[in-house]
């Protein structure tokens, strides 16, 4: 209600703070999706980006708030908006362990192969926080399970590096190379054992 008085009031709806936040944007952080669709009616530009190259639709996918994901695509929020990095929504929804929010997107093309600057695609934030169901899901939806970053590691060694053993066993299983190697020589194995995760290194 308040926000309705402002904007009745003249209140600017794509008003920007000094790195380029909106009020769309405040309002996706939080989940709050009747005034987003507020915004949005009022004329609030669902593609506006931070200086940084967030957007509304990034943020909303990283806390995971599906349905003002949904609102926003449906306001055409582009789904494959790029960060600064290379971050896209679907890598902020995955590295959150945010299932569902990574299939609406990925049912409304986003690429679930993007690279970041890095070279690292998806499904690599998905493994490095141990999310089984989004790798699956992103394995399902086409990822490149042997895809590598600029130094040359795979999700795998990502995985074991952090002693994620159901995701290792998930990446196995669907023939992911357990001897890839790294530009500095170092294998899953390697970086497993360096890290002290035994029931890992046992798998491998």
């Amino acid at each position: 209600e308040v926000c309705k008085l402002l904007i009745e009031k003249e209140a600017d709806v794509n008003a920007v703070y000094q790195d380029g936040r909106t009020a769309l944007m405040v309002a996706s952080r939080n989940g709050h999706k009747e005034v987003c669709e507020l915004l949005i009616d009022k004329e609030a530009d669902v593609n506006s980006t931070m200086q940084n190259g967030w957007t509304a639709l990034m943020i909303a996918a990283q806390y995971g708030y599906k349905e003002v994901c949904k609102l926003l695509i449906e306001k055409e929020a582009d789904v494959n908006a790029v960060y600064q990095d290379g971050r896209t929504a679907l890598r902020s929804a995955a590295q959150g362990g945010h299932k569902e929010v990574c299939e609406l997107l990925i049912d409304r093309d986003a690429e679930v192969n993007a690279v970041d600057e890095y070279g690292r695609i998806v499904l690599m934030f998905a493994a490095a926080n141990g999310h089984k169901e989004v790798c699956e899901l992103l394995i399902e939806k086409g990822s490149e399970i042997e895809a590598a970053n600029k130094a040359g590691q795979t999700a795998l060694m990502t995985a074991a590096q952090r002693g994620h053993k159901e995701v290792c066993e998930l990446l196995i299983d669907r023939d992911a190379d357990v001897n890839a190697v790294e530009e500095d020589g170092s294998t899953a194995l390697m970086v497993a054992s360096q890290n002290g995760h035994k029931e890992v290194c046992e798998l491998l």
